[in-house]
């Protein structure tokens, strides 16, 4: 005969939270070495800290990845996070020697859609920054990952010497840095670069923006980047990718440097228009780096010529004729009153606008030759100019007013060596005839074989002989 068990099997509490072994005829877990209680859901070593997860009967032996074991701590304090206690970056740690042993780029732990674990350490503000948003479901959220490594020994702590640069504040090429905080330690990547700032928006007679560019992974190595110009509303008549001491395009990060800065200038018209925008792009040029997202800003150059002195609606007023040409008498003076206007049309009510006046005699050959004079402007400072100019010779005579606008000359480029009108580029108002070009482009076709014709009016401050040296290549 055989003995039939008829007792029903016996679930266990929590399915022994997956911890141990559920025996069903009694209903009872057998736990795991290393989980106690009626469902096996309390880790015998977490009396050392909550994420350890192997002990002894004196203190913690292995705690969860990402946290280090100290030993000599307070029971209850065994656990120590690598990212706060060596970088934020480490996931294996040695704490009692202070060594990191593994890193990697937080960006593939985010929590940021869910919201943080408990457990979970709080991240610096260089990587929060770096963090999805919530509503994030893009395929390529992770696309900007870096591969982290523990550096050097000799290199640690990075953060003792990040720093960021800033070109041209001696208006020249150099580089100035200085300190830049950041949380890296003893885990580096070369990084990726990407633009601090999507847009920028500045005024016409700025002269200048400043562009600052940034690198992830805490320094290592050198790395470069170019960067490009695309007009969107401007031309190349009212940007120059860069400033007058240099034509390179090349941002290099050096060992340490985490920020850059460079100049892109703003050629200044004085003309009536609406805001113009250009975008700048950047693309990888030497070293293991990548771009970052925001791989592109957008430059919005507000126009603030509305209210300034316009040459095109300024006029002559008073009992001169109108007519440009005019018969005069060699010795007797020529009187009229400037009106001077803003772009919008409206009467200047202040002074301190510089006007030139020039004249130009018919010849018998239908030519015209520039004669000398004598001729005084006086600034009303209410908008109006009393002018009177005298020549030497009569004739028939054409008669010029200029309004001088400081800020530089007017520049006609060409992209041949003879001032061709037919290879004629660009028009532009340039600040200042110091260019450093090396090897770089003068137009967009050439870096050499060119040629420009400077046009305008040099001020002096005293009334002296001058001499114009030019130390050209």
């Amino acid at each position: 005969a055989h003995h039939v068990d008829n007792q029903h099997p016996q679930a266990c509490p929590s399915d022994c939270s997956s911890a141990g072994v559920c025996n069903n005829r009694t209903g009872k877990c057998q736990c795991n070495d290393f989980r106690e209680g009626v469902d096996c859901s309390v880790p015998v070593c977490s009396k050392y800290h909550r994420c350890c997860t192997h002990c002894s009967d004196a203190h913690c032996t292995a705690c969860l990845e990402g946290y280090g074991v100290v030993e000599d701590a307070d029971v209850g304090d065994q656990c120590v996070p690598c990212s706060t206690a060596i970088d934020p970056r480490c996931i294996d740690c040695n704490v009692t020697t202070g060594v990191c042993l593994r890193c990697i780029d937080p960006l593939l732990l985010t929590s940021g859609r869910s919201g943080p674990r408990e457990h979970d350490p709080a991240l610096p503000e260089d990587e929060v920054q770096r963090q999805p948003s919530r509503s994030s479901s893009a395929v390529n959220t992770f696309d900007e990952a870096e591969d982290y490594f523990v550096v050097d020994p000799a290199l640690a702590p990075l953060n003792a010497s990040t720093v960021a640069c800033d070109q041209g504040l001696k208006l020249d090429k150099s580089r100035t840095c200085y300190p830049k905080w950041s949380s890296h330690v003893s885990c580096g990547s070369y990084g990726t670069v990407y633009f601090v700032s999507p847009k920028y928006e500045v005024r016409e007679d700025d002269g200048f923006v400043r562009l600052y560019i940034a690198r992830t992974g805490g320094g290592v190595g050198t790395v470069s980047a170019t960067y490009q110009i695309e007009h969107l509303s401007t031309s190349a008549d009212d940007v120059t990718p860069t400033a007058f001491y240099t034509t390179n395009q090349v941002v290099t990060f050096l060992p340490g440097q985490v920020e850059q800065s460079f100049l892109v200038t703003l050629n200044d018209d004085r003309l009536l228009e609406d805001n113009e925008c250009f975008q700048v792009s950047l693309s990888t040029y030497d070293g293991p780096v990548q771009l970052g997202k925001q791989s592109r800003t957008t430059v919005c150059i507000v126009d603030d010529d509305s209210n300034r002195t316009c040459s095109l609606q300024s006029e002559r007023i008073g009992s001169l004729s109108d007519d440009k040409s005019m018969n005069t008498v060699a010795g007797e003076p020529i009187n009229f009153v400037i009106q001077a206007r803003s772009c919008d049309g409206q009467n200047q009510t202040a002074g301190f606008d510089s006007f030139l006046v020039t004249a130009s005699r018919h010849e018998k050959d239908g030519s015209l030759v520039h004669s000398k004079g004598e001729a005084t402007i006086v600034d009303d400072e209410n908008g109006t100019y009393n002018a009177e100019i005298s020549l030497y010779n009569s004739g028939l005579y054409n008669l010029d007013i200029y309004l001088l606008i400081p800020g530089g000359l007017r520049a006609h480029y060409y992209n041949s060596a003879f001032l061709s009108e037919e290879e004629h580029e660009k028009t532009r108002i340039d600040a200042a005839i110091n260019f450093t070009w090396d090897n770089g482009p003068v137009s967009s076709l050439s870096t050499d074989f060119v040629s420009v014709r400077w046009e305008g009016v040099i001020m002096s401050n005293y009334s002296e002989t001058f001499s114009f040296d030019l130390d050209v290549d």
